[in-house]
Formats: structure tokens, C-alpha cells, sequence
């Protein structure tokens, strides 16, 4: 990723701070792949009546496992890009104590480290073997003999460096969405396509295979992710600012396709997101 553009998704809370998430950056190296790692206690314990679970379009990609800290079992799964919002649950047996791990890829990114194409993966949530099986069998020997997020993270390091010497780019992907982000997903997909010098029919084959979803949802959903980091900057968002330079037609059009992605207005959401600002400030 041309570190020129700052491209940061966020989640629904990105403020939140808990027992049960926790974020760690990727080394530099692995900075333009992988958005964070992250984990965290008991996950089925999180602030779910404050809507803390809801998942929104982040145009990631998560590898995610759940550890049993009794018996060093290991649920795994692989959760593809969502062109929506959904609540996310994790219930475990009710008496044992479950650790979380997971690494968060931009889903144009995952591809590298894949040994299948992600075709089909769009709104999925599959078994973490089935497009990463050498990772996955790595990862669920080496878990439960880890404790912290750190030190899972440092060793799945390891494993990612490996595999992304050994594994072949994808320019024509990576080209073509990084003109999507300077655009702030406004860019025509036909206007797209000439410029990365493919047709439309071949950057949408592309597009499905590496990230597993066409193109022009891919930069609806990046539009949306610049809107919601616009609206959480200090201040109140200029909503007449983020119509012009989001190529919207009105405020109406803004709002409404916001709360398609997100499931709450612009509004409702920004104050649920600063609630946890505040209880940071309290602590």
C-alpha cells in the first residue's frame, strides 16, 4: 500500500477498550498487508447490550481462532469481506475460559497469504483450513501454547514473512485498488479499468478471485469506510463537506448510504463510537 494514502478502516467501535479486544499493529513489513492482530478474554463477554458486537464493512479479511484454555482445543475460521453489517456471537461451553486471536488482512491483501483463490468468500465464514490450510495447521499447534497477544502475534509474524517471500504478487489488484483509494472510492469502474489497461470483464474475473468481491462493490465499500473515519474526526461532521467530496447527491443520499452499510444513521453511530472516548477519559 503507497503509504502516501492514509487508509485506516475502522470498526463500529473503534475507541472500545477491553478485556475482550485488543488490537496490536503489524510489524512494517507486513504493514501493507495486515490491518492489525487482535484478541482478547472471554469474547462472548463483550459489551453486546451496547452494541458492541456489531460488525460493519471494514474491507478486511479475518483469520480468526478461539482457544479453549482448559483443553487447548482450537475453533478456527475464516471470515470473508461483508458488503454489510452483521452481529457477531461466539458462545462457548459456558464454564471454560476462551482466548481469541485472530489477524485482520485488507481483503485485497489476503491473496498472498491464501493457497486458493477467494473466490466465493464474500459474506462467508469458512473453516480456517480451507483457503490457508498451511497457516491454519501452524497456527492450531502453536495457540494454546502461547499465552499473550503478543506473543501470538510475534509468532504468526513469523509464519506471514515466510509465506509472503515465497508467494507471487498481484499488481494488477493492487494497482487498481490503490487508484481506488486516492479516489476515495469514487472512481468509475469502467474509467478503472482503463487506466490499470484491462477491460471491466477481466478486473471484475480478477477481482473475484483475489479478493471475492467485484470491484465496484469493493469501492462502494471504501467510500464508506473514508466517510465513517471523516465523521469520527473532533468536531461535528460537515455533512454538506463529506456530500462534495464523497460525490453524493445530497445529504440524503449520504445518509441513506450509510446506514445501508452500517445499519444505524451516520448520526447514532459517530455517538455510540465517542461513548467509549469518554469512558477512556473516566478510567
Amino acid at each position: 500500500m503507497n503509504p502516501a494514502i492514509h487508509y485506516h478502516p475502522l470498526v463500529s467501535r473503534p475507541f472500545r477498550r477491553s478485556g475482550a479486544y485488543r488490537e496490536l499493529p503489524p510489524s512494517p513489513a507486513l504493514a501493507p498487508y495486515i490491518r492489525c492482530f487482535w484478541g482478547g478474554v472471554n469474547p462472548q463477554q463483550a459489551e453486546d447490550d451496547r452494541g458492541g458486537n456489531l460488525v460493519i464493512p471494514d474491507t478486511c479479511v479475518d483469520l480468526l481462532y478461539h482457544i479453549n484454555e482448559a483443553d487447548g482445543t482450537v475453533q478456527g475460521g475464516f471470515a470473508g469481506i461483508n458488503d454489510h453489517s452483521t452481529h457477531a456471537h461466539f458462545v462457548g461451553n459456558g464454564r471454560d475460559v476462551y482466548t481469541t486471536f485472530a489477524i485482520r488482512f485488507y481483503a485485497w491483501s489476503a491473496c498472498r497469504f491464501a493457497e486458493d483463490t477467494l473466490s466465493g468468500t464474500l459474506n462467508g465464514y469458512l473453516d480456517a483450513g480451507d483457503r490457508f490450510p498451511a497457516l491454519d495447521r501452524q497456527l492450531r499447534q502453536a495457540l494454546p501454547r502461547l499465552s499473550t497477544l503478543e506473543e501470538r502475534s510475534a509468532f504468526a509474524e513469523r509464519l506471514l514473512l515466510t509465506r509472503l517471500a515465497e508467494s507471487p504478487a498481484q499488481p494488477l489488484v493492487e494497482e487498481a485498488v490503490q487508484r481506488m483509494l486516492a479516489s476515495r472510492g469514487t472512481m468509475d469502474i469502467a474509467r478503472l479499468a482503463r487506466e490499470v489497461f484491462i477491460s471491466t470483464r477481466q478486473l471484475e474475473r480478477a477481482f473475484h478471485a483475489a479478493v471475492g468481491i467485484t470491484p465496484k462493490r469493493l469501492s462502494g465499500l471504501i467510500r464508506y469506510q473514508m466517510v465513517w473515519q471523516d465523521a469520527l474526526r473532533p468536531g461535528p461532521p460537515d455533512l454538506p463537506a463529506l456530500v462534495v467530496r464523497y460525490g453524493f447527491t445530497d445529504e440524503a443520499h449520504l445518509m441513506h448510504e450509510f446506514r445501508r452499510y452500517h445499519q444505524l444513521d451516520l448520526r447514532t453511530a459517530r455517538r455510540q463510537a465517542l461513548e467509549d472516548v469518554g469512558n477512556l477519559q473516566d478510567s
